[in-house]
């Protein structure tokens, strides 16, 4: 099984909002978990595990300092 390594930016704030947008985009579509992101349809049903595994990531790729902004969420 291959092993891939990102090294993507850690969101700061406003100043690097867009970038690290796109290479999270990027890195979510790769893992196959951008539609945990994506609001749900009626018909869709959510994929609990795949849901933790986009939380957990998304929260490891921002700043410290943001934790407040997404420490009470229960979903990606």
């Amino acid at each position: 099984m291959a092993s891939h390594q990102f090294n993507l930016e850690k969101l700061k704030g406003r100043d690097n909002f867009a970038s690290w947008k796109f290479s999270v985009r990027t890195y979510l579509e790769h893992e196959d978990l951008w539609e945990c992101v994506q609001p749900p349809s009626e018909d869709d049903k959510i994929d609990l595990k795949r849901d933790v595994k986009a939380k957990a990531k998304l929260i490891l790729l921002i700043e410290p300092q943001n934790y407040v902004h997404v420490q009470d969420c229960k979903t990606a």
